[in-house]
């Protein structure tokens, strides 16, 4: 019994972290750079989670990538342009405890008269994938 019970939770964590539904807001162009990833949790009682984006002085956004990972609902997402924020929302009844990644992508505007700032590079954070799961499990 208690050998069925791990599979079963091992299977359910795994299902987290491979199930993701995907939103992109805009073109992804390969000569923008990456300027901001934003990682959180939305809890249980929690409706509705705005995500403000930031952006370096002298750069303008140019794709939006959210990723939500909930296996019982969907949430909406949407995306401001004009004050730069990602909004995820759920209905009154639906499941909302869930994880939201947020990955903005900016280039250099044409139009600024400073130097723009480098943008430091964000050590890359690898979640646990499945694979490392599926190890921790068996």
């Amino acid at each position: 019994m208690r050998f069925q019970t791990t599979i079963i939770l091992c299977i359910a964590a795994t299902a987290q972290f491979v199930l993701g539904e995907v939103w992109e807001f805009g073109e992804n162009v390969p000569t923008s750079q990456v300027v901001s990833h934003n990682k959180g949790d939305i809890s249980l009682l929690e409706k509705q989670r705005t995500v403000l984006l930031t952006v370096p002085e002298c750069h303008e956004i140019d794709y939006v990538r959210v990723v939500v990972d909930n296996v019982f609902s969907n949430p909406a997402v949407y995306y401001d342009k004009l004050t730069q924020t990602v909004t995820i929302s759920y209905k009154p009844l639906q499941i909302s405890m869930s994880k939201y990644s947020v990955v903005v992508k900016a280039k250099p505007k044409k139009t600024c008269t400073g130097t723009p700032a480098p943008v430091k590079p964000e050590p890359r954070r690898t979640p646990y994938s499945a694979r490392s799961l599926e190890r921790f499990c068996l």
